[in-house]
């Protein structure tokens, strides 16, 4: 497999038993992943499941903050109720083994590497196209998932540790709606096989506190021509270069300045460039198939819609792209770089790991679809 900014693999192909969760109650990293989740005078308190066995001594917590009480009082209260739970529990980790998980999955054994799989931290690379042999599609047709649908919830990790970096959630089969903070829109994926493709009917610039976003003079039916690709597997994104004029012009008209000149300003955080630059508005075509008949009213469209910006497709999806995503500080340089490149000469687009950043993504293949609903992404914070 050879990519186009000049990486390689090669690899013998194998298949094995694998399996994808297991026995786990909860996140890895959660807090209350091994607890029972007791109430008691409205208040929430966890029982650590693992000092079931330490009677009296067991520790309870609070929810907030998840500090020591005293144990003695709760006892009597929670005693019969604890042991139930303990069986059940118990039961549960016994059936709930790899085994059950299990499906054969082909792969990818890889004898040779080049390019920047020499240098990144992770030891493979995990495909997740629209196609039979990807990882999900695997899973699906051996019965371990019951949709074709998979979902991607990236946090914004600065640092990338060897030991390993919280980077967000993956949801195989479906997307775990407690993560979202807004209801999940759809555009449509304009490509049957192969990557997640969007098409996007305009682009418009949105200055913060302001209502009225600023329309991109694009040629839409040119800019689509080749393609615009939903791939995590890029880091950074990609535009057609027939953007970066109307970019320009419509920046300057709303800073009063070149955009070029304004992203070697020192602006040190990114809560100012947030607070100073414009946000970047992707309007996609809406999704077909949708559940909810409102969505497709033309009379109530909600916000995260198009709406009053496109008469004629007010249920277009409004996907944001904000300053601190399409930026990067180079702290050596004491200047911003552009993640959002605007000048690809072939045409083709990408919308890269970068900008999903603050997004729960579903892509479904079951529906043609692509949803987005905001998120921070943080698992662990969530009620289990």
């Amino acid at each position: 497999m050879v990519y186009a900014e000049g990486s390689s693999w090669y690899a013998f192909e194998g298949s094995d038993l694998v399996y994808f969760g297991g026995p786990h109650q909860g996140a890895l990293v959660s807090k209350h992943s091994n607890n029972l989740i007791l109430e008691k005078d409205n208040q929430t308190y966890y029982h650590n499941m693992k000092n079931m066995d330490e009677g009296p001594t067991a520790e309870y917590y609070l929810e907030d903050p998840l500090v020591k009480t005293n144990t003695s009082e709760f006892k009597s209260y929670f005693g019969e109720e604890a042991q139930k739970a303990k069986a059940q529990f118990e039961k549960k980790t016994a059936v709930t083994l790899a085994n059950d998980y299990t499906f054969r999955l082909s792969f990818g054994c890889q004898s040779k590497i080049t390019g920047l799989f020499k240098t990144q931290l992770a030891s493979g690379i995990m495909g997740m196209e629209n196609s039979k042999n990807s990882f999900w599609s695997q899973m699906y047709q051996k019965g371990v998932i019951k949709r074709k649908q998979f979902a991607l919830c990236f946090v914004d990790a600065l640092k990338a540790e060897r030991e390993g970096t919280n980077a967000g959630v993956l949801t195989l089969g479906g997307a775990d709606e407690r993560l979202h903070s807004s209801p999940m829109f759809f555009a449509q994926n304009v490509k049957e096989r192969g990557w997640f493709e969007i098409y996007i009917n305009a682009i418009y610039l949105k200055m913060p506190n302001s209502s009225k976003p600023k329309k991109l003079d694009l040629d839409i039916d040119a800019f689509n021509q080749m393609g615009i690709m939903v791939d995590s597997g890029t880091t950074e994104s990609f535009l057609p270069s027939i953007t970066e004029g109307p970019y320009q012009e419509a920046f300057e008209a709303l800073m009063g300045t070149s955009f070029k000149k304004v992203y070697k300003e020192s602006f040190f955080s990114d809560k100012a460039v947030n607070d100073v630059l414009p946000t970047i508005l992707l309007e996609l075509r809406a999704a077909h198939n949708v559940e909810e008949p409102e969505l497709r009213d033309e009379k109530r469209p909600r916000h995260g819609l198009a709406g009053d910006l496109d008469n004629y497709s007010p249920n277009d999806v409004l996907f944001e792209i904000k300053p601190s995503n399409y930026l990067r500080l180079n702290k050596s340089k004491k200047e911003y770089r552009m993640r959002l490149h605007l000048n690809e000469a072939s045409g083709f687009g990408v919308l890269g790991a970068n900008v999903m950043f603050g997004y729960n993504i579903l892509f479904d293949g079951e529906n043609q679809r692509i949803g987005f609903a905001k998120s921070n992404c943080e698992y662990d914070k969530i009620q289990i």
